[in-house]
């Protein structure tokens, strides 16, 4: 009998995790331990995992089902099919500057920033999504065109 292997996210999706499977009439035992929880259908294999790593793992083959966010799924560009929005774990992706920066808007800083001969810099632990982003901008492409920012993660 070959086994569902169900990837869970570790981290702050985790607890809502484990409750959605007890109120389906599961019983998972040991996610405090291992990050292989034990679960009561015989048929399932669980593995707890980064949510990051979640989909990637899933369009390898290397895990079958899993829970993870939309963010990761963007991120990794992984070739998963979305099954169902569970609507927990909800994310907001915001831009952050200093409150002596005097802007409105990315485009703004951007263009303040360069005026002054300083690089626009970005620390964030999505990389593709923030790419993507900054390369929309109007202003990135004015001054850059085509050419990919560099990103880089904290």
């Amino acid at each position: 009998m070959e086994k569902v292997k169900f990837a869970i996210p570790a981290g702050s999706l985790a607890k809502a995790t484990f409750e959605i499977l007890q109120r389906s009439g599961y019983k998972v035992s040991g996610q405090e331990r291992t990050y292989r929880p034990t679960i009561n259908d015989p048929k399932i294999e669980l593995k707890i995992l980064r949510p990051q790593e979640i989909p990637v793992f899933i369009s390898e083959g290397l895990q079958d089902v899993g829970i993870t966010g939309q963010d990761w799924i963007r991120e990794t560009g992984a070739g998963v099919e979305v099954l169902q929005n569970l609507e927990y774990g909800k994310i907001k992706l915001i831009v952050a500057v200093p409150k002596s920066f005097e802007t409105n808007s990315i485009t703004d800083l951007m263009e303040q920033l360069w005026s002054r001969g300083k690089n626009f810099r970005v620390s964030t632990e999505y990389l593709n999504i923030a790419a993507e982003y900054i390369r929309n901008n109007p202003a990135y492409q004015k001054s850059f065109g085509e050419s990919e920012p560099l990103i880089v993660t904290p």
